[in-house]
């Protein structure tokens, strides 16, 4: 989870960030991967789009049992709906908005 304050004068309406993770591990699994968001506002047309992408892995560490997750997707949230493109771990972006 990433949290903050923007105390920018005028406020920023990007953001972009990144987070790799390098054999975290708790008490049962490991995560390894990277994944990069970024966040885009239009202060006069109401519209706020975010994108994301990056690969994740998981690793049960009791019995090696192990998967991928790819991420690529885009969400525009504007006045006159919601749009959704590319997908999330498999699942069509546009088809988990329905």
């Amino acid at each position: 989870m990433f949290s903050g304050t923007d105390n920018s004068v005028p406020p920023a309406k990007n953001i972009d960030a990144s987070a790799t993770f390098n054999g975290c591990k708790t008490a049962h699994y490991q995560l390894d991967g990277i994944l990069r968001r970024s966040f885009v506002s239009s202060a006069n047309g109401g519209t706020t789009t975010t994108t994301g992408s990056g690969d994740l892995s998981l690793k049960v560490l009791a019995d090696g049992r192990s998967g991928t997750c790819h991420q690529d997707f885009s969400l525009t949230v504007a006045p006159d709906g919601i749009t959704a493109t590319g997908s999330i771990c498999g699942v069509d972006a546009t088809a988990a908005l329905k």
